[in-house]
């Protein structure tokens, strides 16, 4: 650990072992800090930067406390070496734990105002809103405030109520009491509102509050860096609040960012049963075992559908537990999706005892894709396409959406097919786009053709989705449809289906221009633009062809 003398300005190293006592900084970075590169060897132009005065002015007040030697992130690290770097995020926690005390620079606020009063500057300050100052909040046992003029403001004990009504933190555990008192859902809370410079440090910052290590891979992503936390977390830990998020994006059983717990902060991990469960990963998903409760089954109409049971209650003192919607995968045993990751849904104490338990793989996806989408939805489940086509009701479409709806779809087969030969279809809400896939059990999708139609409420942006598929050759097209004009009569026009067209007017006959398996086209009374998209994959064996519509 390297530490700077309060006297000499000079930077030395200790051993873990022979540290001396020491006080710690907490601030917001500015433009101009001083690095440990330039404290070496600290010149005049170095001495004019407002980060060398913010390191002086910690060690005069350090020193007037009676400690030799003080921690400022600034010059105590030497970020030029990935390895130290990487060493120190992974002990920052302890760093902060083990200082004797910490001072906060709050440049934002002036120590002449009332931080206790209603709206201060005080809990208004930007350092509440930065990823880094939680663990610095929260792992020293001393914290003391000191206003722009680097006069003293209160401190931690003093001013429990104004931070904890702006940081929402337990006041147990504001004053020294264990992070583990706190469910995961909860500790994900307080952390939901805040910001890092570099997106992967929102993650990185929350290592310690969870007590977990990993290594630092910067431009992984934000949303990649908080799934790997997430997973180092459920290896030493079996608290099942950590899937109880909500977000208008679908992920999977792992949420994408801290904030999708900023409504979490009342849930508590349950202690009415045994917490013994161990979580797995495979290309699966994540293993879990889960009571579960049946919302419907599957039918022509609708999908196999649940209420999966977490160990964890909406409150303190609650009986109702907190349940996530799961949808039943048509293709594997055993696998789900989870669905309605808008809210969470209770499920009373007394209901759980009776529902069956079972073990079950959730899909767990990493894709992330730049720009605002349309509703994903997922055709899996429900009813059966056969060799001479069949209409699926309009209907399975997002509600709460944007605006786009899907009004139809329509399999074409060039050849018959016996009764046996079933080709699936299904679907499910499963995030923030629209996905449909075409499945046909035991054997290669080597020829499907079909029409899929959409309509935004006005009839100029709806259009039709076309794909043909033959052999390895996938393309798609989109047509817009005239008015009155159906979706077969639509696919007819290109030439899809068994029969001629009705008409001979302007959609007896489409060309058929596009030739790749992607295609951009602008929505005529819109600034935007639909990307459709399309992708072959390999679920157990069985080839399944996806479709997917972006609005971009």
């Amino acid at each position: 650990m390297r530490l700077i003398n309060t006297t000499t300005f000079k930077l030395e190293e200790f051993i873990d072992n022979d540290v001396p006592p020491y006080a710690i900084l907490s601030h917001t970075w500015a433009k101009e800090e001083a690095s440990f590169q330039e404290m070496q060897g600290c010149d005049e132009i170095v001495r004019k930067k407002e980060g060398y005065n913010k390191i002086k002015q910690c060690c005069e007040i350090a020193k007037s406390d009676g400690f030799n030697h003080a921690w400022i992130d600034t010059c105590c690290i030497d970020k030029t070496s990935s390895s130290e770097l990487s060493e120190a995020i992974n002990s920052m926690y302890r760093w902060y734990s083990t200082a004797d005390v910490c001072y906060v620079y709050l440049s934002d606020v002036p120590s002449a105002g009332d931080p206790k009063a209603d709206g201060s500057d005080f809990s208004r300050s930007r350092w509440f809103t930065r990823g880094w100052t939680l663990q610095e909040l929260i792992a020293p046992s001393t914290v003391i405030f000191f206003g722009s003029d680097w006069k003293q403001i209160g401190s931690k004990s003093s001013l429990r109520e104004s931070i904890i009504d702006t940081t929402g933190i337990h006041l147990d555990i504001l004053l020294g009491g264990s992070t583990e008192k706190a469910s995961i859902a909860q500790r994900m809370s307080w952390a939901a509102n805040r910001e890092t410079t570099r997106p992967e440090d929102l993650a990185y910052s929350l290592m310690g509050l969870f007590h977990v290590y990993m290594p630092m891979i910067y431009g992984e992503g934000g949303e990649h860096a908080f799934l790997r936390l997430q997973e180092e977390i459920l290896k030493i830990s079996d608290d099942e609040s950590i899937f109880a998020w909500t977000s208008s994006r679908y992920s999977g059983l792992l949420a994408v960012s801290p904030a999708a717990f900023s409504q979490s902060g009342h849930i508590f991990a349950s202690k009415k049963q045994p917490n013994s469960k161990s979580f797995t990963f495979s290309n699966k998903g994540i293993r879990i075992e889960l009571p579960m409760k049946t919302i419907s089954v599957r039918d022509e109409r609708s999908e196999e559908r649940f209420h999966g049971v977490l160990n964890c209650v909406e409150s303190s003192g609650s009986t109702a537990m907190v349940g996530i919607e799961l949808v039943a995968s048509a293709f594997e045993k055993d696998v789900f999706y989870r669905t309605s990751t808008s809210s969470l849904f209770s499920v009373e104490t007394s209901e759980v005892v009776n529902l069956r338990t079972r073990k079950v793989y959730v899909e767990q996806s990493r894709s992330t894709t730049q720009g605002r989408k349309c509703g994903r939805y997922l055709i899996k489940d429900t009813p059966l396409l056969r060799a001479n086509g069949i209409s699926l009701a309009s209907g399975a479409y997002d509600p709460d959406g944007p605006g786009l709806r899907f009004r139809g779809f329509r399999f074409f087969s060039r050849r018959s097919r016996s009764k046996s030969d079933k080709i699936y279809r299904a679907c499910h809400k499963v995030g923030d786009e629209l996905q449909f896939s075409i499945s046909n059990p035991g054997r290669t999708v080597d020829w499907i053709i079909g029409a899929i139609r959409f309509e935004f409420g006005r009839q100029q942006d709806s259009f039709v989705v076309l794909l043909k598929k033959e052999m390895l050759s996938t393309s798609i097209e989109i047509g817009t449809p005239l008015i009155g004009e159906s979706l077969e009569d639509v696919a007819l026009s290109y030439g899809i289906g068994r029969r001629a067209p009705k008409s001979t007017g302007e959609s007896s006959r489409r060309r058929w221009k596009n030739e790749s398996d992607q295609l951009i086209w602008n929505l005529p009374s819109r600034s935007e633009s639909i990307l459709v998209t399309t992708r072959k994959q390999i679920v157990s064996g069985e080839s399944t062809i996806v479709i997917t519509v972006d609005l971009i």
